[in-house]
């Protein structure tokens, strides 16, 4: 399998608003279910460019002054590394049982705003003031910095915990000579398509996230690993802003899970076992929960030039032309016990706030059927640009499905 990599140097995602818009779209409708017609899912496989995982990680958190959730997180890695989650969102990628370590209250001193230049001195700070109980920087080790609400984060221009902005990232940073995983997890007051989330929780959904792909994609600057699509669906990565495994289930709805051991929130993660399956490419599945997707057809093949690097890739495409009116044919599918009662949107994703400028038509339909959806468009887009399809079931659920618009 070819696969290629998306994004900038460390993960800076976050759900995108627009989709939650999406969601509450095709929300509201009546169910059935009846034996399912799971045909093609058409879904992308993640990828490994090579670099390594870590088959035995540690985290080792980092309290930085007026983080207010310390013991909340002491007993939530606690949890994590001892219950279930974890192995099921991580084994398939040969990532081994997570250690956790006793949390670290550091008295470094914090400016009131932080950048990605700033932020890698105030680890090697806390490492150095901390080194009797800490010991040596490891390469195995992620080290999880978190900080008061009042501290401003500004990574690559972004600033952390505002909308439309990412709540937490992950990276590698050199200390004394070595490169190390890090997470970096401001206190967000909310959480993207999570309104009624709050306080500590907010935090852990966020900390799950940067933890698993900082365990499968370590040194995503160096040595990238997890952070692969194959060429077909590269347009994924472009939709969702990564490839990463987390990325690619942050958008679905439910996104969260909240497992009984744990019991604080943690986010659903991409599984291609999950994907070949047909029970869902995001683990881990809730209880009830039966895949369905709605998938465009795409007879045609265009060029989309992609990434930093420009790279062109070959993909699948329906050509339309630049500024007209466009329709999708989609086909619900879904396994056995599906509902049969489903709602669908297209839209193209022409750049970062078209999904929430955009305003998308409903097509019902039902497991099995082929329906024409027009095509919501914010801009006069050329090129190659992503065609976002998103189903329903009218029970608050949204699986998204991407495909690309060649407008010539």
């Amino acid at each position: 399998m070819t696969t290629t990599k998306m994004g900038t140097k460390a993960t800076t995602r976050m759900a995108n608003a627009g989709w939650w818009a999406v969601a509450a779209l095709v929300a509201v409708g009546a169910c059935g279910s009846d034996g399912g017609d799971e045909g093609s899912f058409d879904l992308p496989t993640a990828g490994s460019l090579g670099g390594p995982v870590l088959p035995s990680p540690r985290v080792q958190p980092l309290y930085f002054k007026g983080f207010p959730y310390a013991t909340e997180m002491d007993t939530f890695l606690t949890r994590l590394a001892s219950t279930p989650y974890w192995s099921t969102v991580t084994s398939e990628y040969g990532v081994g049982a997570l250690t956790s370590l006793p949390g670290y209250a550091t008295n470094v001193s914090v400016p009131a705003r932080l950048t990605d230049q700033t932020l890698p001195g105030l680890l090697a700070a806390a490492l150095t003031e901390g080194t009797a109980a800490l010991g040596s920087p490891r390469a195995d080790t992620i080290y999880a910095l978190f900080f008061d609400p009042a501290t401003t984060l500004v990574v690559t221009e972004l600033t952390l915990c505002q909308p439309g902005q990412p709540s937490a990232y992950h990276d590698e940073w050199a200390v004394g000579g070595l490169q190390v995983p890090v997470a970096i997890v401001p206190t967000c007051a909310s959480f993207p398509g999570q309104p009624s989330l709050s306080g500590a929780g907010v935090v852990t959904l966020a900390l799950s996230h940067e933890l698993v792909e900082a365990a499968t994609d370590p040194f995503p600057n160096t040595r990238p690993a997890w952070t692969g699509i194959d060429r077909d669906h590269v347009l994924w990565s472009v939709a969702f802003s990564g490839a990463e495994l987390a990325d690619l289930c942050e958008n679905d709805v439910p996104n969260t899970v909240m497992p009984g051991d744990i019991g604080y929130p943690v986010q659903r993660i991409w599984s291609n076992e999950g994907a070949r399956a047909g029970t869902g490419p995001c683990v881990p599945v809730p209880a009830g929960e039966v895949y369905f997707n709605a998938v465009a057809d795409l007879p045609s093949r265009g060029t989309a030039t992609i990434g930093q690097t420009q790279q062109s890739y070959s993909v699948p495409v329906q050509q339309a032309a630049i500024g007209a009116q466009a329709s999708a044919h989609l086909t619900f599918h879904g396994g056995p016990g599906a509902p049969t009662d489903l709602r669908a949107v297209a839209f193209e994703l022409d750049d970062a706030t078209s999904s929430q400028s955009a305003h998308p038509v409903v097509v019902t339909g039902k497991v099995g059927q082929s329906v024409t959806a027009q095509i919501a468009t914010s801009s006069s887009a050329t090129g190659v640009v992503p065609l976002i399809v998103g189903a329903g079931s009218g029970h608050g659920d949204l699986h998204l499905w991407v495909g690309g618009v060649d407008r010539r």
